[in-house]
């Protein structure tokens, strides 16, 4: 299988390519910089910003599945920067998913490991109880 990666180059998303790699797929990786050396397994490289549609949409083409790792570490002070790259980013990859007609997607999320609750702290931290939707 063909596997897009986005935020290849971050610690998570290197050790995602190389599992990925280990089980024998090909791997795409994208990300903004473009790293020193690819992580291992790694078949192809994009340097592109998720905001970039046109870009990611040509990082899609060809792939059977996306593994979508790109956001922001940290909330920034300007909240639209935060949002056009959480949101806008992953709007980008799945507009271009189905563009290309790509069906899988894994995306990681700190919302789907502690739940999008109505009675959730303003801010989670990694101590905070995690309640996801069983059906998610």
């Amino acid at each position: 299988m063909k596997v897009l990666v986005t935020g290849a180059s971050g610690v998570f998303g290197r050790d995602v390519v190389r599992r990925l790699a280990l089980h024998g797929h090909e791997v795409v990786g994208l990300s903004r910089s473009r790293p020193d050396r690819l992580p291992a397994g790694m078949s192809d490289y994009r340097a592109a910003d998720i905001r970039d549609a046109a870009a990611v949409s040509d990082a899609v083409v060809g792939v059977d599945a996306v593994v979508h790792l790109t956001w922001t570490l940290a909330p920034n002070k300007d909240t639209s920067i935060t949002r056009s790259i959480d949101l806008g980013g992953t709007r980008n990859v799945v507009d271009a998913m189905n563009r290309h007609g790509v069906k899988r997607l894994v995306f990681a999320s700190s919302v789907m490991s502690y739940g999008c609750n109505a009675d959730n702290p303003p801010r989670l931290t990694e101590t905070s109880l995690q309640r996801p939707d069983p059906e998610s």
